[in-house]
């Protein structure tokens, strides 16, 4: 068989946290359609996967390792994301994928946005039928990974372990770390095995074994296996209250526990002989405890979407600021009202106006109602009862969409990124789609709360648009609306269409598709770094991208799909802060008007999405949330200068009140 190299360029840590872990289910989870074992609950897949990246981020992990079978493929994609963000290798479980005209055991191995395939070679006889088209296909390859965070390591998928021969073409004397993932309902075989081949290392080895427990089905048992100083061995049995057992197998997860985590030693993977006084512990248990949904209630539904989580609500800072804030709001309201001419003369402003009047009450109010006549004068009706966009009325600075393909120009100069591929390259963009993606967006915005006759019509044409156009797609066949390169679009779009009551439309289902396809497409455009590059320049900035990205998230993620992924986003943000809460926001350029808007976008959408989606307020600190909440405050206040607005900034004001008022008011 042939044996493949995969060197991921890391430095090898002197000591590295690695991760095991031990979902737990039951029987009516699965199905064995055939023969092959098929997990059922999905949703429930979705929730311990979470969980446990999310706790896989919290101590740094640098090697996670879930069982055979444990994560649907669906869900790759989704750990390659949050791998991206955090940099933790993921031995992904496995799955069974269609290949080679049949069906092949699967181990995806993950670091960062790249995605290694391990085929099982030596399939299990459950896995094998005397019926054609039933039986698995056997791999032919195995793969050694070097230069890694955690040496050199190898993955073996259950019966792989237990053939000597796939064993001795991986060479696992010459691994540092060897996992072996399984779904297996004896585990004292393999812990045997595993006990020998630890000890026999003549450099040393750790092997990490990771096994779900399925009720009759596999039985968990997952363990952590080390040569260490007998001392350090002794200590680890007793506190297991373990009397006899593998003496090199350390930790062995109990029925109650579903993950540990430990250090270990890359340097030192064998005890020294003779003892000496520098001697220390080549591996430390840091923790074993339960992150996932116990049994009895993995079924249940998840409390997501907009439900209200616990928040800081009551704190100094945010009862100060925020009554300060409304009182800022309400004050540029009563002002200008909410149908200021100067504000309207942009259709997007429309929009945040229309969501600034739901949010502070006014839907009821005089002006609110002449906003919306105001909105329906960039439309044209015609005789059978259809609409369409006068698409002259609504570019506010002159020559908008050259204006924005110019600054495309200069990004694809400055940062080769997009220029690599001709869809992505300013040159190829369709400008035009953009611009109407954009705003039938918007207009589907404006008119997703209103019940009249025409706005059902303005309503349903904006979905005509987005979902269901095929003379002239609206969507990106990867996902998205057009274009791919700017994923603020998309990102508007979905938060828009998370607001439209679509519970009875016949056609439903193809726009919460367009929703899911679109959202799996923003994790795609991630950057490494925690942010979406805009797409369009300086004409929005990566910030006030990656606020309008979240956002999308945080209202449109009913499942929670892809919290594991924002919460690592999240870390990387709010270790940046520096970079995006400005500490003097105001109009007198657009240079520092973008920059206000970015700022002001970034920390209302981070302090709702921490408390609302993550679920987690406190990952932003009470500096940090003081100094979020200042500058919405001082951007309120700055913005109250009308001669300090400038043409392109007409909607910049109603849009940072809008998003203020988000945040600030219930």
């Amino acid at each position: 068989m042939k044996i493949n190299e995969v060197s991921l360029g890391v430095t090898r840590k002197d000591k590295a946290i690695i991760m095991i872990g031990q979902p737990s289910w039951k029987a009516t989870d699965w199905s064995d359609d055939g023969n092959l074992l098929a997990l059922l609950n999905e949703d429930s897949a979705k929730q311990w996967v979470d969980a446990f990246l999310t706790k896989a981020r919290q101590v740094n992990c640098d090697l996670l390792v879930l069982p055979e079978l444990s994560i649907p493929e669906k869900l790759t994609a989704v750990v390659a994301s949050w791998s991206a963000q955090t940099g933790c290798i993921v031995v992904a479980g496995s799955h069974y994928a269609s290949d080679r005209g049949g069906f092949v055991a699967r181990c995806p191995v993950v670091y960062r946005d790249q995605v290694y395939y391990i085929d099982k070679i030596h399939p299990a006889p459950v896995e094998m039928s005397p019926l054609p088209g039933k039986s698995i296909i056997a791999g032919t390859e195995l793969t050694v990974f070097s230069n890694t965070s955690v040496g050199t390591f190898g993955v073996l998928i259950c019966s792989d372990y237990l053939a000597d021969r796939v064993k001795a073409a991986l060479r696992i004397e010459m691994l540092d770390v060897l996992c072996v993932i399984s779904c297996q309902r004896d585990s004292s075989m393999y812990h045997k095995r595993m006990d020998i081949d630890t000890e026999s290392a003549e450099k040393g080895i750790y092997i990490l074994y990771a096994n779900s427990r399925i009720e009759n089905i596999s039985d968990g048992r997952s363990a952590l296996f080390a040569l260490t100083d007998t001392m350090y061995q002794k200590a680890f049995k007793k506190a297991a209250q373990r009397k006899d057992g593998p003496g090199t197998m350390l930790v062995e997860l109990p029925d109650n526990k579903d993950f540990l985590v430990a250090a270990i030693d890359i340097d030192h993977k064998r005890p020294v002989i003779p003892r000496t006084v520098n001697v220390r512990p080549n591996v430390q248990l840091i923790e074993q405890g339960v992150r996932q949904h116990t049994p009895s209630n993995l079924n249940e539904p998840a409390k997501v979407g907009r439900v209200k989580s616990p928040s800081r609500k009551g704190t100094s800072n945010f009862i100060s600021d925020s009554v300060l804030i409304r009182e800022e709001i309400n004050r540029l309201i009563a002002k200008h009202g909410i149908d200021d001419e100067n504000w309207a003369k942009a259709f997007s402003s429309i929009y945040f106006l229309s969501q600034l009047a739901e949010t502070m009450k006014r839907e009821d109010s005089t002006d609110y109602r002449r906003l919306l006549d105001q909105f329906l004068t960039y439309f044209r009706f015609r005789a059978d009862d259809t609409i369409a966009l006068i698409e002259d009325r609504i570019l506010v600075t002159p020559d908008e969409n050259r204006n924005i393909r110019a600054a495309m120009v200069e990004e694809d100069a400055r940062d080769p990124y997009f220029a690599k591929t001709p869809k992505t390259k300013a040159a190829n963009i369709d400008m035009q789609m953009m611009h109407e993606n954009y705003l039938y967006g918007v207009a589907l915005g404006i008119s997703a709360r209103q019940q009249t006759r025409v706005m059902s019509t303005i309503r349903d044409t904006a979905i005509s648009h987005l979902v269901h156009d095929t003379r002239r797609p609206s969507r990106d066949p990867g996902g998205g609306w057009i274009p791919y390169r700017v994923p603020w679009i998309t990102a508007r779009i979905i938060a828009i269409f998370a607001k439209v009551d679509v519970a009875g439309r016949p056609d439903a289902s193809p726009i919460k598709e367009a929703i899911e396809q679109g959202l799996s497409s923003l994790i795609h455009r991630l950057d490494q770094g925690g942010y979406w590059k805009s797409g369009v320049g300086t004409w929005v900035s990566k910030w006030e991208c990656t606020a309008l990205c979240l956002e999308a998230f945080l209202l449109a993620d009913t499942k929670q799909t892809y919290k594991s992924v924002i919460a690592a986003v999240l870390g990387q943000i709010l270790r940046k802060t520096e970079e995006w809460i400005m500490a003097d926001p105001g109009f007198d350029t657009d240079a520092k008007a973008n920059d206000t808007l970015a700022s002001v976008l970034m920390s209302s959408v981070v302090l709702r999405l921490c408390a609302n989606y993550i679920g987690d307020p406190s990952l932003v600190t009470h500096e940090n949330e003081k100094r979020m909440l200042s500058v919405m405050l001082h951007a309120l206040r700055e913005s109250s200068d009308a001669e300090k607005i400038h043409q392109r900034q007409f909607s910049t004001v109603p849009q940072i009140a809008a998003y203020c008022a988000a945040a600030c008011v219930q």
